[in-house]
């Protein structure tokens, strides 16, 4: 849970915002039954939390991790179900109810696969859809994590964009060197490495080595 409690922390620094709401996946196949079935199951997750002056980052990452499986715990009720029932105000320039970022963290990287002498990579493609404002996306490829942020244009400047995974990249070392760092050390650090970045739009809800990519759409 260290990498969605990061993003979290970061997002709290980036807004100064306190309550930061981010969206997640469950796989819904908490069932032996739906293993093998094939099609999309995934329902989304809104994971909240709440940050306090004097937190440690230890601290952070269990509650954050209570948060998740208490979520995971209950991921076959539907996300439209709690939005119908939450009725949450929404602006016409808003992307998504309840959060505006998002989070997913891949287990396995897709391996290269080969069919009759053909070798097939996978290759970077540019979204020009999604329904969140921001989103970042880690996995972990030949012992490597690796990195991408997808982006709303209208919203972001890829200035901001490329400080926000910069400063991403520094949380993580920090926060690996010492786990019991406390929030306003961190805080002061990363406003220490560079300028605050001045475009908080996807936080406005009320509710070692890095290769970042980064996509943007319309």
């Amino acid at each position: 849970m260290g990498y969605m409690t990061a993003w979290q922390l970061l997002l709290h620094w980036w807004c100064q915002q306190d309550d930061i709401v981010v969206g997640t996946a469950a796989g819904h196949r908490s069932r032996p039954e739906l293993a093998g079935v094939i099609g999309f199951m995934v329902n989304s997750l809104a994971i909240r939390t709440r940050f306090q002056r004097h937190d440690v980052f230890a601290d952070l990452c269990l509650r954050v991790k209570q948060t998740c499986l208490d979520a995971y715990r209950h991921q076959d009720l539907p996300f439209d179900q709690i939005v119908n029932a939450l009725r949450p105000k929404r602006k016409m320039s808003q992307s998504a109810p309840i959060y505006r970022s998002w989070f997913v963290l891949h287990d396995v990287a897709t391996p290269p696969w080969t069919l009759s002498g053909i070798k097939a990579t996978l290759l970077d493609a540019e979204f020009l859809l999604d329904v969140h404002d921001i989103k970042l996306s880690l996995v972990t490829i030949q012992g490597a994590m690796e990195g991408g942020l997808d982006y709303r244009t209208a919203l972001f400047t890829p200035d901001v964009i490329a400080n926000l995974a910069v400063a991403f990249t520094q949380l993580i070392e920090k926060v690996s060197e010492d786990m019991t760092i406390a929030l306003p050390e961190i805080k002061g650090y990363l406003d220490a490495q560079q300028p605050k970045v001045d475009n908080a739009s996807a936080c406005s809800d009320e509710l070692p080595s890095w290769d970042f990519s980064v996509n943007r759409r319309k």
